[in-house]
């Protein structure tokens, strides 16, 4: 490989990791990767009400959405479109903890919603969260 081709390789690879949409939800700061605003907003505005009584005082870190694989579910929900799936990655306080959802678009309801990975329901006091991870 010459230099020129080995430059414009990396030159190809590192624009590749720079592309894609980042979005200030709520005081969160989003990085959609290649997905459109008009996709990225409402996934993360279903995964953030989806926190219900843990959501974070206050936004700490960056909350990352990737488009992906919808995940083979017995009980997939009849609302949800199984052709396309997104990841929701968001950091919680304290330390390394992280929900991470995978959210559905609902074409008979309209809108999105949630189909598998972290479920958060019941304030903290009361009940401890019932995760389960993003499946793959």
């Amino acid at each position: 490989m010459t230099r020129w081709a080995r430059a414009a390789c990396i030159a190809f690879v590192a624009m590749l990791s720079s592309a894609g949409c980042t979005i200030d939800l709520d005081g969160w700061n989003v990085a959609c990767g290649f997905l459109d605003q008009a996709t990225c907003r409402p996934v993360v505005e279903v995964a953030l009400g989806n926190l219900a009584w843990r959501q974070p005082a206050s936004p700490q870190g960056t909350i990352k959405v990737d488009a992906r694989g919808c995940p083979a579910e017995a009980d997939w929900p009849d609302w949800a479109d199984p052709s396309q799936c997104w990841q929701v990655v968001i950091p919680l306080d304290p330390g390394d903890l992280q929900a991470c959802m995978v959210i559905a678009r609902r074409p008979r309801l309209g809108g999105y919603g949630q189909v598998a990975g972290d479920e958060y329901g019941l304030p903290a006091s009361r009940v401890p969260p019932q995760t389960r991870g993003c499946p793959a």
